[in-house]
């Protein structure tokens, strides 16, 4: 449901609480050019100079810089850091590594989380879990907010490390503490993960209002599922669900814009104009390198195609391309299930729905969908047995109900 994993989180570490070259000392023009190019998103090291994430790094351009600057000032290990992140961007990842080591035993604490991440993420494990660690505590020792968090994030999910989930509060709470956001998600991910039926929900949803004040784009999500499903002892919202879906695709989350495009497909079925937007927000996440997620939305354009008169190109080919991609997914089974449906193979469209269920239990329009094929069948039994469990399904309900008025959404 939270999507975050650890290579995410590792890698949107932010630089507090590091010291950088001294101001007052006069900045050599090489290493104002390796910091404009690959200095960390959101740290200001010098000159009003703030940098770029991994992905958005002009690698190229960031290796032409930093070299320069890397040969000429070995002693200032932040440039052999940045040359590394150069590196790793293109894909040199002997030398990133070797860099970042470098920049490590120097003394730049942050290349210490970027190592741990590295070796968490490598398949071969090179590394002793313990290493792992060492480099997480001495950078965490030093109160660096991306470390506590990258050790909460091992104990919450028993990565390399017995899993801990009491340790793993402590460790977000210190990375709190230290001003980092992200670690507040991953907080509210552990504590809904710890959450029971009859415990008392409110600090679980108030984690994660206090993520989404900090911008958090999965935590506006999550938000929006819980009001799309009156969860957690929220209210069923659409007017919530939608604001924290619209706001969270605003911030950059492709779950949360396909969130967003499929509640705009349920309530604007009838305006082609505005739905439009939804099908240009599918396009957008059929588009990005997920593979879940890319399956999914063209599964979804897929059923909007075949459902509703608008350009989404072939609806067949999409659907068929997102079971090639992702045949695991309970959208993607869904759509087949309507591709089937309208081939008159009423059977396979019912296995697909079947298997759909069985992927996502908890999702109610599924069926719903299966009720109305086993009604079509003949097997009415069944199919007020499946419309009952489509009533009583904890997500999604919000799709079994009539789609709300366009004249009450503008309100």
């Amino acid at each position: 449901m939270t999507g975050f994993s650890s290579r995410i989180l590792f890698f949107t570490v932010s630089l507090l609480g590091f010291a950088c070259h001294s101001q007052a000392q006069t900045i050599d023009a090489r290493i104002l050019a390796c910091d404009r190019f690959a200095t960390r998103a959101d740290h200001q090291i010098t000159g009003g100079i703030r940098g770029v994430y991994l992905s958005d790094l002009d690698a190229p351009a960031a290796k032409a810089a930093c070299e320069p600057a890397y040969a000429a000032f070995p002693k200032i290990a932040r440039l052999a850091y940045q040359l590394g992140r150069a590196e790793h961007k293109l894909g040199n990842a002997d030398r990133a590594k070797a860099l970042y080591q470098e920049a490590s035993e120097k003394g730049y604490l942050l290349a210490n989380v970027t190592l741990a991440a590295l070796y968490l993420d490598n398949a071969s494990n090179e590394r002793d879990p313990r290493q792992v660690l060492d480099l997480l505590q001495k950078a965490a020792d030093a109160k660096i907010g991306s470390a506590l968090r990258a050790l909460a994030i091992m104990h919450h999910t028993g990565n390399r490390v017995e899993k801990n989930e009491a340790l793993a509060l402590q460790y977000y709470d210190k990375a709190i503490a230290e001003g980092d956001a992200v670690a507040r998600f991953g907080k509210a991910s552990l504590l809904l993960d710890r959450y029971v039926a009859g415990d008392d929900p409110k600090p679980i949803v108030s984690a994660y209002l206090d993520a989404a004040r900090h911008n958090n784009p999965e935590a506006h999500t999550v938000l929006g599922r819980l009001y799309r499903d009156g969860g957690l002892g929220l209210p069923l919202d659409p007017y919530a669900a939608i604001g924290n879906f619209e706001r969270a695709a605003g911030l950059g989350d492709p779950a949360g814009a396909l969130d967003l495009a499929r509640m705009m497909a349920a309530i604007w079925r009838d305006d082609l104009g505005k739905l439009q937007r939804a099908v240009d927000l599918l396009r957008e996440v059929a588009g990005r390198n997920d593979p879940v997620l890319s399956a999914d939305a063209m599964a979804v354009l897929g059923e909007i195609g075949l459902s509703i008169s608008i350009a989404v190109g072939t609806p067949e080919a999409l659907i068929e391309r997102a079971m090639m991609i992702n045949s695991g997914s309970a959208d993607v089974q869904a759509a087949y299930a309507l591709l089937l449906k309208t081939r008159g193979d009423m059977k396979g469209a019912d296995a697909a729905l079947d298997k759909a269920i069985a992927m996502l239990p908890r999702w109610a329009p599924n069926y719903a969908k299966r009720a109305v094929l086993q009604e079509a069948m003949g097997n009415k039994d069944l199919a007020r047995e499946l419309q009952a469990k489509a009533e009583a399904a904890p997500e999604g309900r919000y799709f079994l109900l009539a789609p709300v008025p366009e004249a009450e959404m503008a309100e």
